[in-house]
């Protein structure tokens, strides 16, 4: 039995504008390629189930870095150095809305942000001055999140694992310079209803439930093949979903998001291992650019990457529909068509016999070079996923790894940049990693319990969920500031000294 993944307290109803046990950032889904985003999205779990429910909560960070940056919109992210305790004494200076006080000050609307107590050139800003927009509520125990914008929707998709359910919600409304709101049936103090929480096989509840811990996801939008593949840490199921629904029997589909398909991908072959799975990466497919797998038939289908929580094997497999003149509608719904193990060679297991893998992903739009977060011992791996002449990825683990920290949490790509980031949870570190020379080039302090990770390219800046601190943590990493892998801001109090 499993003590305190259920629902928790019935009748505290948690407030509109905090931030409690953060999981799960993401820049607002609305905003169009290669802009800024204004709303950044926050996923608050409920670990600790003081309250009924956890949340979803936007934040307006144009507001945010004008309360304190010297120049955002130019990239020059120093905290602002001037704090007039009286508009009267320099109105014009105060006008500007960035007055930040030193740390021995209290926080209030007229002054939303302090200097960090323990980093004084770290500010800190109280997160309920920034929220923007009405909260949602779901499910205790949510997890990372992830979007999808097929059909012109903009989608929010979250694991929650206390229900368990996928939970999504549609974000308007189309302008993103207004703050989000999250669609999922909900009225003001509910959580999203039933229809936006997916918890059986083709929405039916006389079909298999979802499985336990459904903890890691990511989304394909490609060529129709428009899915969510979410990964359960204690089970060896991955979990299909279809976002524009079940294939009817006149060849069309219904547009209401289901799940497809519940397939045994992370099974280890051992049966002394404990199943379950965790990274997942869509290889990219493009025939166009060269030889692709043979099992993707020629791209119709797509091919999958994903590791094996408890034990260092990676799963490569193909999710795809048959023909639809030859099956009946239900079975030409997309499944998982094929799947194989094989062993990903890591850090010396002496001291760790039981190894556990985190989140992969793609090097570039090759799909040639996978990295491979090792969360036990800590270590990034890189595996050769390149074709042989059969047209068949070869899956080899290339050289030894980088080791990085103690149970790293989650590995984010600047592709662009050539660079990799990777939380690191028990140390209250990021890491930095250039990827042409695979080597480490700097550590990050961040606030207590690093989880997730969002990377922001409009303002060269990134997020990260500090779990434990109820914060988000600000690092600049634009090359050309002297701020470069530096924390510049919190949006949150640093615990215990919110209080």
């Amino acid at each position: 039995m499993l003590a305190g993944c259920g629902e928790g307290n019935p009748g505290s109803v948690p407030d509109a504008d905090r931030i409690f046990f953060p999981q799960g950032v993401l820049l607002d889904p609305r905003t169009p390629p290669g802009e800024s985003s204004r709303y950044l999205i926050v996923s608050s779990g409920n670990n600790d189930q003081a309250y009924n429910a956890g949340s979803l909560v936007a934040f307006d960070m144009d507001a945010f870095f004008a309360s304190w940056a010297v120049d955002a919109e130019a990239g020059d992210l120093e905290v602002y150095p001037y704090c007039e305790v009286s508009p009267d004494a320099d109105p014009d200076r105060f006008a500007l809305g960035r007055c930040v006080r030193d740390a021995r000050y209290a926080i209030d609307r007229a002054h939303p942000c302090r200097r960090l107590p323990l980093q004084p050139r770290v500010v800190e800003c109280e997160e309920k001055f920034f929220a923007a927009g009405e909260r949602q509520l779901i499910g205790n125990f949510a997890t990372v999140m992830a979007a999808s914008r097929s059909g012109g929707i903009p989608r929010l998709w979250i694991p929650v694992r206390g229900d368990p359910s996928i939970t999504f919600a549609e974000i308007g409304p189309a302008d993103p310079q207004l703050p989000p709101t999250f669609e999922c049936g909900g009225g003001e103090g509910d959580r999203c209803d039933d229809a936006h929480r997916l918890r059986n096989l083709r929405n039916d509840d006389r079909e298999a439930a979802l499985e336990r811990e459904p903890h890691n996801l990511v989304v394909e939008e490609r060529d129709g093949n428009n899915y969510v593949y979410v990964a359960h840490t204690e089970v060896p199921t991955m979990t299909l979903i279809d976002i524009d629904g079940l294939r009817q029997t006149n060849g069309l589909k219904t547009g209401i998001p289901a799940i497809v398909d519940m397939a045994s991908v992370f099974q280890p072959a051992s049966e002394d291992a404990f199943p379950g799975g965790y990274g997942l990466a869509v290889r990219p497919c493009d025939p166009a650019a060269g030889p692709v797998p043979g099992t993707t038939q020629d791209c119709a289908w797509s091919m999958l990457y994903g590791s094996l929580r408890n034990t260092l094997a990676l799963a490569n497999f193909t999710v795809g529909a048959r023909d639809p003149a030859h099956c009946t509608a239900d079975e030409c719904d997309p499944q998982v068509q094929a799947a194989t193990l094989f062993p990903a060679i890591g850090l010396d297991l002496i001291v760790s016999p039981n190894g556990q893998l985190g989140e992969v992903a793609f090097h570039d739009d090759s799909g040639d070079l996978l990295y491979v977060l090792q969360t036990q011992p800590g270590g990034l791996l890189r595996v050769d996923t390149s074709l042989d002449a059969r047209n068949v990825p070869r899956n080899r683990t290339l050289g030894p790894p980088l080791e990085i920290c103690d149970s790293p949490s989650h590995l984010e790509l600047w592709r662009e940049q050539h660079l990799g980031f990777v939380s690191c949870f028990e140390a209250a570190l990021l890491v930095a990693i250039d990827l042409q020379s695979f080597q480490v080039i700097d550590t990050v302090l961040t606030g207590t319990g690093p989880y997730d990770i969002a990377l922001d390219q409009g303002r060269q800046v990134l997020y990260v969920t500090n779990t434990l601190e109820s914060s988000v943590s600000v690092i600049h990493v634009d090359r050309r500031r002297p701020t470069f892998l530096k924390e510049v801001a919190r949006l949150g109090l640093q615990e215990p000294f919110s209080q």
